[in-house]
């Protein structure tokens, strides 16, 4: 009876331990550990806290929510070194790291915008061809694999890319300043570049709004001296994401 009783035994969350990663640290300490400063934490509470705040006394605040899952995003360790870090249980980080990327994800307009305006083109194109003297280039495009866990099921063949590594292949565009304007994370690791390119919503924008931009050839040169802009985006995105290297997630089916 006693083995059976540790077995249920529930191990009682320290929400304490969440804050003092916050408080206990200097602002270089808690931007190594989360990949966001103080201020920007701050910042994405403010931005969350009317999609994560929590009705009942004894939740989570917003702050220890973003601080779970940022910590996660960051460090891309288990769920249960998560929970052991911050005096929670497993479950709970699997609900609040669900939760955040959720919340994020709904905001995905208000920071992943491809330039439509006029004077926003031009200013696009000016600040691109002054960096690879190319005229009429508003952005850099290209995809990269992110692993994933083996979703099983009859599609599963579908995520093993050409490395036989289960993934899925996301494109990503990015403009002069390394910001990124388009992305799409929808199709599975076996599908080719050209592939999910012609899927895309940005193709389809591309092909109403942008046409004669050259010959093959001038394009190509282009693609040579320009493609490390993107590259960068990716590598950026990597490093200080560390979840994006690992095999975390399995795929679910609506």
């Amino acid at each position: 009876m006693a083995d059976l009783m540790n077995a249920l035994y529930r191990r009682p969350r320290h929400f304490g331990r969440v804050d003092r990663q916050f408080t206990d640290f200097d602002n270089e300490e808690v931007c190594r550990r989360y990949r966001f400063s103080n201020d920007n934490i701050d910042r994405l509470v403010d931005l969350l806290t009317d999609r994560l705040k929590r009705p009942t006394q004894n939740s989570l605040t917003v702050l220890q929510q973003v601080m779970i899952a940022l910590r996660f995003y960051a460090s891309g360790a288990f769920l249960q070194v998560i929970g052991d870090t911050f005096g929670v249980d497993i479950a709970t980080v699997s609900r609040r790291v669900t939760d955040v990327t959720n919340a994020l994800f709904d905001l995905r307009d208000r920071a992943i915008k491809f330039p439509t305006e006029a004077a926003d083109l031009q200013a696009a194109k000016s600040a691109v061809y002054a960096r690879t003297n190319f005229p009429s280039v508003v952005g850099c495009i290209d995809g990269t694999h992110i692993h994933i866990q083996s979703p099983g099921g009859l599609d599963e063949g579908a995520y093993v890319n050409r490395k036989r590594r289960h993934s899925i292949n996301v494109q990503a565009s990015c403009d002069h300043r390394v910001f990124i304007t388009s992305i799409s994370a929808r199709l599975p690791g076996s599908c080719h570049d050209a592939h999910v390119w012609r899927t895309s919503s940005i193709c389809k924008h591309m092909e109403v709004n942008h046409q004669g931009n050259g010959s093959e050839e001038r394009f190509d040169k282009a693609h040579v001296k320009t493609r490390n802009i993107i590259e960068i985006v990716f590598g950026e995105w990597k490093r200080k994401f560390h979840v994006l290297h690992g095999e975390k997630y399995k795929i679910s089916y609506a």
